[in-house]
């Protein structure tokens, strides 16, 4: 007799395809595989005034899209604003955001359609 694992419940992560950055310039059409590569995108030189029209939105299957809060890469400097988070701080920011993503994937709501 052989004993089969059980089925290991899907990842909502899985829902998404893709990831895109966006700066005032629009410098990064390319779809980006994940999170952090978007983040290190808003993060490079190239990267125009992220700190005033930086984005970063999951694509899903099937259609749909979310915008990741800006409360996850951008911190609030004093006397300077807004300004987007270190790159040493990566780790923490991006697993702040897959867990973040898993809650709004797996809770029944509307995306937006793209």
């Amino acid at each position: 007799m052989t004993h089969q694992s059980p089925p290991t419940p899907e990842d909502p992560l899985d829902r998404i395809f893709a990831y895109r950055a966006f700066d005032l310039r629009d410098r990064f059409p390319q779809p980006l595989e994940t999170f952090r590569e978007a983040l290190e995108c808003l993060q490079s030189e190239r990267a125009y005034l992220p700190s005033w029209s930086g984005a970063i939105v999951a694509y899903l299957h099937g259609g749909d899209s979310i915008a990741i809060p800006e409360r996850f890469f951008f911190r609030d400097e004093p006397g300077m604003g807004q300004a987007i988070v270190l790159p040493e701080d990566n780790d923490e920011v991006c697993a702040e955001v897959q867990e973040w993503l898993r809650q709004e994937l797996q809770s029944p709501r509307d995306f937006e359609s793209t």
